[in-house]
């Protein structure tokens, strides 16, 4: 059993799969991928990405900004926490995966950094 843990099924060229999503899923299940994280690397792609892999109980999805995206919204926390209250609503293994916790401890990291730098100037 393979697991890909960083992908991005969204930004892939499906000229070879017949610009077929479910064409491509075919090919990573015959070379024995069984499960795929697919990583947001912006809000704005973010719905499309999860409407793309929704009925595919296989790939998982992160919601995020990918640190080397420097164009495009930057997300707020409290937008964040909202997406990840609605990962943990309907997604199955939302729950599982604490979103909300994550986000809550990537703020608080981010402050703590944030103080540090103030300290160190």
């Amino acid at each position: 059993m393979f697991i890909d843990s960083h992908c991005h099924l969204d930004r892939l060229d499906l000229k070879p799969y017949e610009n077929d999503f479910a064409c491509l899923m075919q090919h990573i299940r015959a070379e024995q991928i069984e499960h795929l994280l697919c990583i947001s690397i912006d809000l704005e792609h973010y719905s499309a990405m999860r409407e793309l892999v929704a009925n595919y109980d296989d790939i998982s999805i992160t919601v995020g900004v990918h640190p080397n995206e420097h164009e495009g919204h930057e997300p707020t926390v409290e937008e964040l926490i909202e997406l990840a209250k609605w990962t943990e609503r309907f997604w199955v293994d939302g729950k599982r995966l604490h979103g909300t916790e994550i986000v809550a401890e990537f703020e608080k990291t981010t402050l703590d950094e944030l103080d540090l730098m103030r300290e160190g100037s």
